[in-house]
């Protein structure tokens, strides 16, 4: 999961060059990764010396307009993938994935761009955790799980209408808490992208357009899901409310402070089988870095928990929100609760921001 805190470098980084026309251009991409799994815990290293093999395909577009360019002061590529992952081991079976992601680019030059990559999506797990046919894997137990992944690219144009890319991928999986054990996965890929372009790519420079003043931006957002102990155990919910004071740093990014009260059905259960005293009710205070590409709200948060009542290990977690705009100043999206590199949940959100 640390390695998601690269996506918010984004706004301190300029790009340079866009499409002329303001048509979309769309591509087909065909990709192929290799890569390995990396975990602190120590029952799962020895997944460690697996390289899974994913071959992915995908559709990509570019909005050409000022306007899309206007978003980051950069060209912006938009697109989904499904993807098949073997993970070359029969305790962990196979996953099958779709996605969607977006594409900043951060340098261009007439044949040559560098773009970060992030994108988020659901994976199909094939073979999950069974405490009596496959106690091995704890990295998660339910089949329906979330993907998150973030990444450089580098790309090279053949010609006008084929283009070779390098990539590399963090990649995250997870249950999204809904079921224990649930570690996560994560993966560090390496691969390459042979994209086709049927139009033209011709890049022009647009000039940078300046940022407005700073300015101070209130986000609260209430969150919920629900999550189980166990196959067998009764579905709990898990929920809370959240509200962030920032003030902005640029055109996209904003900086700021704030504070989180969540509950969490599975305490009582905690406690049963911990004999601790761990509150229902769990208060917490953060810094957060908001980045605004358009309809799309990132923000990831570094927390404190207020409470020694919390029945983890752990002082501090992280908390990271993908959102898009549905109407002017309401958000709807996913957030993410994490310690380190091994996720906690997953909930559903509605934002009012201001």
């Amino acid at each position: 999961m640390r390695g998601i805190l690269l996506l918010w470098l984004l706004p301190f980084l300029s790009g340079a060059q866009t499409p002329v026309d303001t048509a979309a251009r769309f591509s087909f991409e065909s990709s192929l990764y290799a890569s390995r799994i990396i975990t602190g815990e120590a029952n799962l290293q020895a997944f460690t010396s697996l390289h899974p093999l994913t071959i992915q395909a995908g559709l990509s577009w570019v909005r050409n307009g000022r306007s899309q360019w206007n978003y980051c002061n950069c060209l912006i590529r938009n697109g989904s993938s499904l993807t098949w992952t073997d993970f070359k081991d029969g305790r962990l079976g196979h996953a099958f994935s779709v996605s969607a992601y977006t594409e900043p680019v951060l340098w261009h030059r007439p044949r040559w761009q560098v773009s970060l990559q992030g994108g988020t999506g659901l994976a199909y797990m094939t073979r999950v955790y069974n405490a009596n046919s496959n106690p091995e894997n704890t990295f998660y137990s339910a089949p329906l799980s979330f993907l998150l992944t973030l990444g450089p690219s580098v790309q090279w144009q053949l010609n006008p209408h084929w283009f070779l890319s390098l990539h590399g991928r963090l990649q995250h999986i997870s249950n999204g808490g809904r079921r224990d054990p649930n570690d996560g996965m994560n993966l560090l890929s390496a691969g390459l992208q042979l994209r086709y372009t049927p139009s033209l790519s011709v890049y022009h420079l647009w000039e940078h357009k300046k940022r407005p003043p700073n300015q101070w931006i209130t986000t609260v957002h209430a969150f919920g899901f629900y999550r189980q102990l166990t196959p067998s155990s009764p579905s709990v919910p898990v929920g809370g409310f959240n509200a962030t004071f920032a003030r902005t740093l640029g055109r996209i990014s904003a900086l700021g402070l704030g504070g989180e009260l969540y509950y969490d059905g599975l305490s009582k259960y905690r406690k049963q089988q911990s004999g601790e005293a761990i509150a229902d009710w769990v208060p917490s205070m953060h810094i957060a870095h908001q980045l605004t590409l358009g309809k799309l709200l990132f923000s990831q948060q570094l927390a404190w928990y207020l409470t020694l009542q919390t029945g983890f290990s752990e002082r501090t977690f992280q908390r990271y929100v993908l959102a898009y705009s549905f109407k002017p100043g309401w958000y709807g999206g996913i957030t993410l609760k994490a310690h380190v590199d091994r996720s906690d949940y997953f909930a559903l959100l509605v934002a009012r921001r201001w």
